[in-house]
């Protein structure tokens, strides 16, 4: 290993140890409790790790690890938010941000890190996938099923039935075929423009 990629490691590990740091020390003033708050580092640690692996081997070489960097990554991220905010049900749908986002954010990063320029368009590919079927299953389940038991998932399907029994009921009429029209006498005539 060379000079610069000895010292991009040492950096690495050192914004690594500081923001370690940085997060207990502020758990100790908050009183908070880093286990129960905190575990999914022990998920997003070892991904970053791959990223540090990457960068200490230096430019052009082992973007591979990005891929598995990225997904590790990725999942702890998600356990993070998931525990902090108790939002367990999202996996219904949340599943879409590892495979195929996180594996085309890695595609990505590798491309870059390598020169591979093919890698960065799979990659690119991949994240839009990804990241439309997120957006899709995610309105799926919080808008219309209310998976979370929050958003306008109780009210949706009670207004579908309006809106459809709505449609219904003026499609009925408009398509209704028009009667012949009364004369002041009492005696039907037929409507205008269908006379002998």
């Amino acid at each position: 290993m060379n000079k610069d990629s000895q010292n991009a490691a040492t950096a690495v590990i050192g914004i690594v140890l500081i923001g370690l740091g940085l997060l207990f020390l502020v758990t100790q003033f908050l009183r908070i409790s880093l286990w129960s708050l905190g575990w999914p580092f022990f998920v997003i640690i070892p991904g970053l790790m791959f990223f540090a692996g990457m960068i200490a081997s230096g430019k052009g070489k082992n973007g591979g690890l990005a891929i598995p960097g990225s997904i590790i990554t990725t999942t702890g991220l998600i356990l993070l938010y998931q525990n902090v905010f108790h939002t367990w049900a999202t996996w219904a749908y949340v599943w879409a941000l590892i495979f195929p986002t996180a594996v085309g954010l890695g595609l990505i990063i590798e491309g870059l890190w390598d020169d591979h320029s093919h890698s960065v368009r799979e990659g690119r590919q991949m994240m839009l996938i990804g990241l439309i079927i997120f957006v899709l299953a995610a309105l799926f389940f919080e808008v219309i099923i209310g998976i979370q038991g929050r958003g306008f998932g109780s009210y949706f399907w009670p207004l579908a039935l309006i809106v459809v029994g709505v449609y219904l009921l003026v499609r009925r009429t408009t398509l209704a075929p028009r009667s012949g029209i009364a004369s002041p006498n009492g005696r039907t005539e037929p409507p205008r423009g269908e006379e002998d």
